[in-house]
């Protein structure tokens, strides 16, 4: 993630896993225990400088998600501490081919 602007966002370790049904997204959900489990997996912590560039990795495994064959996302939220109301999302899509 790289943050192209002079503005700082704060973010989380937290993504939105969301499936492709008949032309809309759609959020898949986490099993219940997930954020019992992993506290720190939340939507905040993290700061994005201006001109920053950070690198996350996402394992669909440890959070116990089972994701058959289709198009999926993963999606990300990072908010303005500055500018009431500035939210981004990011999503960057990706495919499951067979079983997971």
């Amino acid at each position: 993630m790289q943050n192209e602007s002079n503005e700082a966002y704060r973010y989380g370790s937290f993504y939105r896993v969301e499936t492709m049904q008949d032309g809309k997204w759609y959020m898949v959900n986490y099993p219940e225990n997930t954020f019992e489990k992993f506290p720190y997996f939340n939507d905040m912590g993290y700061t994005l400088d201006p001109k920053e560039m950070v690198t996350q990795q996402f394992s669909i495994e440890t959070y116990g998600l089972y994701l058959p064959a289709g198009n999926y996302r993963l999606t990300k939220t990072f908010l303005s501490p500055f500018s009431a109301g500035n939210e981004i999302t990011l999503s960057v899509p990706f495919e499951v081919i067979g079983e997971n």
